[in-house]
């Protein structure tokens, strides 16, 4: 057995330093095992990739880091990985895909298409990730998700408050309903509500559900076929 391979650590500590690695950050991992290489004697760098997983070149970075702030202080500070660092986004790889997203906007707006001053739309984020996958690249959901953050897009709840003039004959129709209501009791009848089949109503009316929305979305606060 070589020296990297004892257990430097007893297994409850060993516990402890994978349990504290794990809620880590990128940088900080390789800065928390480099602090605690310097506290085992030679091959403790081999032991803790080997506990941990990662490679023992990040725990030799990590020391070069300590010395470096020691001197000069942190130059990656409120950084995780180095400038520069990352896969570029994909909204830089692709500008079209806003364009893209204009184009589905303008053709599945959902409610009252003449209101200018709102834009939103039925379609959910998979669906929209789903239609510019087809059409330009794929694309997950989270990048979709800030593509409507860019356009002030958020899920917003449906409101009734759009009120229009009533029916005229509103209350002589339920003048009749508790007439009727009153003569089934009285002769120990039973009473039924039924609702009609639900349709689709077009038009600026409520419908159940979330829609991503880049402002208030007002609905009629009563969905009558005359409207």
């Amino acid at each position: 057995m070589s020296r990297s391979d004892e257990p430097f650590l007893s297994p409850d500590d060993e516990a402890k330093v994978k349990a504290v690695y794990e809620t880590l950050a990128e940088k900080d991992r390789r800065r928390y095992l480099a602090s605690l290489s310097l506290t085992l004697p030679h091959g403790g760098c081999a032991y803790l990739a080997r506990l941990t997983g990662c490679s023992p070149g990040v725990i030799s970075r990590g020391r070069a880091e300590l010395d470096t702030i020691r001197v000069s202080g942190d130059r990656a500070q409120g950084r995780q990985r180095r400038e520069g660092a990352g896969r570029p986004k994909k909204v830089d790889q692709h500008p079209e895909l806003r364009d893209e997203l204009e184009d589905i906007l303008e053709e599945r707006t959902a409610g009252d298409p003449t209101d200018e001053n709102t834009c939103w739309t039925h379609l959910a984020i998979a669906e929209i990730a789903a239609r510019l996958s087809n059409a330009v690249t794929f694309v997950s959901w989270p990048v979709v998700k800030g593509l409507c953050r860019e356009r002030h897009l958020k899920k917003r709840r449906q409101v009734n408050s759009v009120t229009k003039s009533p029916s005229r004959n509103r209350d002589r129709q339920f003048g009749i309903i508790d007439r009727l209501r009153d003569t089934f009791r009285r002769t120990k009848d039973a009473i039924f509500s039924v609702d009609s089949k639900q349709k689709e109503m077009l038009g600026n009316v409520h419908r159940p559900g979330d829609v991503l929305a880049d402002g208030p979305v007002e609905t009629l606060d009563h969905p009558l076929p005359s409207y």
